[in-house]
Order: structure tokens, then sequence, then C-alpha cells
């Protein structure tokens, strides 16, 4: 029983040791050019990364621009139907594009293995993508609600200011729900490969951007209104 054993464990050293030869046989240079060399891969990472990190700075102010592109009731005056005139053009479209840019390229950070193909990616980078994009959109749109009043005399018509809060949070939806969406995957889906949290994301983004320029007038404008009527 004991030459048996000796011999099984002597036949799989030996298959073993032939297996290594051939995997070592397969890499030849030919074979090993296709493989990523480490420094590329890092050279990929930062390059990314620093795309990727400028790309959100600036995507706050494209959505502040998105927003002032469609109509938007004045709260400094009395009574609803007060709006500002749309000016949706492809400088609008421009923009949606390049913070779906943006978005992408911080979902689907290549990190660690995940760089070549599989594993695990860090999610500090799509978190902070998406705290950004939804925290930042919201606090450029607060601020900019403040230049409705430009002086003491000057202020909200309406208790409590309603139909500009109302106003605030559709227009920055868009950013905030895809912020959302980045922090999730961000925690929750960080093995596997690195292009479906890219893609849900943005498709995320775009669908819900081209939704609220299609709908605003008919449906996001009246709920304004009558907020404002309240």
């Amino acid at each position: 029983m004991r030459h048996d054993q000796s011999g099984i464990a002597r036949s799989q050293l030996h298959a073993g040791s032939m297996h290594s030869v051939r995997a070592a046989d397969d890499l030849t240079p030919e074979h090993a050019d296709a493989w990523p060399k480490p420094r590329a891969v890092r050279a990929v990472q930062v390059i990314w990364l620093v795309a990727a990190s400028l790309l959100l700075l600036v995507s706050p102010l494209l959505v502040l621009g998105i927003g002032d592109a469609l109509s938007r009731l004045d709260p400094s005056v009395d009574g609803a139907g007060v709006v500002t005139l749309p000016s949706v053009d492809a400088g609008t479209w421009i923009a949606v594009l390049a913070v779906a840019l943006a978005v992408a390229a911080t979902a689907g950070a290549p990190w660690g293995r995940a760089a070549v193909g599989d594993g695990t990616s860090s999610p500090a980078l799509p978190v902070l993508g998406g705290l950004v994009l939804a925290g930042g959109s919201g606090l450029l749109r607060w601020l900019a609600n403040a230049f409705y009043f430009t002086s003491q005399a000057d202020g909200c018509a309406h208790p409590g200011c309603v139909p500009l809060t109302v106003q605030t949070w559709l227009l920055i939806a868009p950013a905030v729900i895809t912020g959302v969406v980045l922090v999730a995957l961000g925690v929750g889906a960080r093995r596997g490969p690195w292009w479906p949290r890219a893609v849900v994301p943005t498709a995320v983004w775009l669908c819900v951007s081209v939704a609220q320029v299609a709908l605003w007038d008919s449906k996001a404008l009246p709920l304004i209104e009558q907020s404002a009527a309240r």
C-alpha cells in the first residue's frame, strides 16, 4: 500500500513538472509581449486618474450650465408663470456628453488587478466621483440661487421659498441620481471587469438627463409653478 501511494505521488509530481515545463514553453517572447507590462499598466492608471480627476472638477460646472439652459421660475416675483426662456442648444448636449465621459472615466477606472481584465478595484475613485458630482452640483446650484436676490428688498416672494427649493432639486436630479449610483457601484461592485461599472452609471446619467430636458417644460415646470401658487 505504501509503495502504491509513493508511486501515485511521484506520478503527480511528474505531471506537475511537465505542466510547468509546458507553461514555461508557452511564455515565448512572442506571447510575453501580449501581456501588459507593469510600467505600462501603471502609466495608464496614472493618466486615467489625472484625466478623471480633471473631468470631475469640471462636471458640477457643466451640470450648472445644463440647468441654466432650462426654463426656470423666478422666485423673486410674486405669482406663478414667470420663467426664463429655455436656451437648450448644441452646447447643452456637449455638456451632457462631457459629464457622461467624466462618469465613465470615474466609474470604470481600471485600478489594481482590474487593469488587466479581472480582480478587484479600489472604490475610492467611484465613491469620490459620486460625492463630487452630486454634492458639487448641489452646492453650485444653491450658490447660484443667491443671485436671484440682489438686495434686502429683493427677496423670495413665496413663503419658505418653496418653488426655488423644488426647482433646485429637479435641476440637480440627474447629478444626484448618478452620484448615488456611482457610490453604490464603487462599494458594492468592486469585483470583475471594469467596463460594466463604467456603462451602468453613464447610461443612468444619459437617460435621466435626456428625460429631464425632454420633459422639463411639460412636467417639471408645471410642478414648480404649482408649488409657487400654494
